[in-house]
């Protein structure tokens, strides 16, 4: 009898180093928990991050993201082997959170608090069906010593369970696990996330005020989200467009906010794995001219979503999206082998991510540095990108050139320092002559 559960024994460690644990460390799964009070929280893996050359995993933990969707804490854990699960410190290096080849009786921390010393055991490993059948549950239990007397007090039930599949499961006396998404399955109770309403593109581009640019709001989640309003972040612009319904459009005109009256809503449903598209066909710089018109347009509209859950109860969450573009048609003028003068001409595409092309023309004709008219010379050319303080970014020409068109294309992610979206300025300088024109790196 004793061989037979010890080879079962054997056989359930084994178990536990066959397969990698803890699926949630995997881009886009999440788990969702419930604490006493009444509140209900999220931690969500969202990236991976190369650190001190090891790969780790980005979590961001939000507390109550419903309500509060700003109120987050970031931490980066990965998994060694398939066993080994590490955090990283305070101090840049691995912490051991968990290490799931440990036997029962193993301490997995220890900390001292006056004349006691916590210690925190793996008291058994057992089978047990969580979210799905056979699941492998470590259970940790609490004990403290007291250093003078030597007394042992337990305390009882275990107050943490840790589950091989989905980390931990209930965490001290008041928190536990109420669902997880594992590959874009649910198992229990997870409700719809911002992260789950999703653009199909970074940022909307409307190359003229006329021209259309759009975009798709999509819904991964398994519930029904209504689409409450939209907000324009400056409120400087107004917006003309339509919402693609799957059996009608509906038409809007967006000043500030949509709709006008804070105590209506739109009503747009978006299905669970759906989407609706949402265009804009023409944009008003100067609406009632709240500032002066502009060569582009660059602003941010936030998406307020609703989501009914229970009967009576409702919690609404937001995504944003930039939207950017020329205030003018273009006016680039038709390239001449031999321009008569020079000219700067606004980059394409604007906004960019990474790449954007720059043209210039160097005039024929000019006047030479020793007062000769009309003569036909090389020129002395610096085009250069600074930033919206004035300091250079990168520098594109500087060397002699010879009068004709030119085309240069500026990557944003090539330059000495990474540099993040924002206002920037490309200038070109050729002898008396200077201009400037900004663009946008939309990241």
């Amino acid at each position: 009898m004793k061989r037979l559960v010890l080879i079962s024994f054997l056989l359930l460690l084994t178990s536990v180093c066959l397969f990698p644990q803890t699926q949630l460390l995997r881009v886009g799964n999440a788990a969702q928990f419930f604490n006493d009070p009444g509140v209900e929280y999220l931690n969500l893996t969202v990236d991976t991050v190369i650190i001190n050359g090891k790969e780790y995993f980005k979590i961001k933990n939000n507390y109550s993201p419903w309500v509060n969707p700003d109120y987050f804490q970031i931490s980066y854990e990965r998994i060694e082997g398939d066993s080994v699960h590490f955090i990283l410190s305070s101090t840049n290096s691995d912490s051991l959170l968990f290490n799931f080849n440990w036997f029962p009786g193993e301490i997995v921390r220890s900390d001292t608090d006056g004349n006691y010393i916590r210690l925190e055991t793996l008291d058994s490993i057992k089978i047990k069906t969580t979210f799905t059948f056979n699941d492998t549950i470590y259970y940790l239990g609490e004990r403290w010593i007291n250093i003078n007397t030597g007394d042992t007090m337990s305390v009882l039930p275990a107050t943490t369970e840790l589950s091989k599949n989905f980390g931990r499961l209930i965490l001290g006396m008041w928190t536990a696990m109420n669902g997880v998404k594992i590959n874009e399955v649910r198992y229990g109770s997870v409700l719809p996330y911002p992260e789950e309403l999703k653009f199909s593109l970074d940022s909307i581009y409307v190359p003229t005020t006329m021209d259309t640019g759009s975009v798709f709001i999509v819904n991964n989640s398994d519930y029904d989200v209504r689409i409450d309003s939209v907000i324009s972040a400056g409120g400087f612009y107004g917006y003309r467009g339509w919402f693609t319904l799957p059996q009608s459009e509906l038409w809007f005109y967006l000043n500030r906010t949509l709709p006008n009256d804070w105590m209506d809503t739109l009503g747009i449903i978006i299905s669970p794995h759906d989407s609706v598209k949402v265009s804009f066909y023409a944009v008003d710089l100067c609406p009632i001219c709240y500032s002066d018109v502009q060569d582009y347009f660059i602003d941010t509209l936030r998406f307020v979503f609703t989501y009914n859950y229970y009967q009576n109860y409702e919690y609404d969450f937001s995504r944003s999206i930039q939207i950017s573009g020329e205030g003018h048609p273009s006016s680039i003028e038709q390239a001449d082998d031999n321009p008569s003068k020079f000219n700067l001409y606004q980059n394409y595409p604007n906004p960019f991510n990474p790449d954007t092309k720059i043209k210039f023309t160097i005039p024929s004709v000019g006047t030479s540095s020793v007062g000769t008219s009309l003569m036909k010379f090389p020129q002395f050319v610096q085009l250069k990108v600074y930033d919206i303080l004035g300091k250079e970014v990168a520098t594109l020409i500087n060397e002699e050139k010879q009068a004709g068109f030119y085309e240069i294309n500026f990557n944003a992610s090539s330059v000495s320092r990474r540099i993040s979206s924002g206002i920037y300025f490309y200038q070109l300088r050729a002898g008396s002559f200077i201009q400037t024109k900004k663009m946008i790196l939309l990241r």
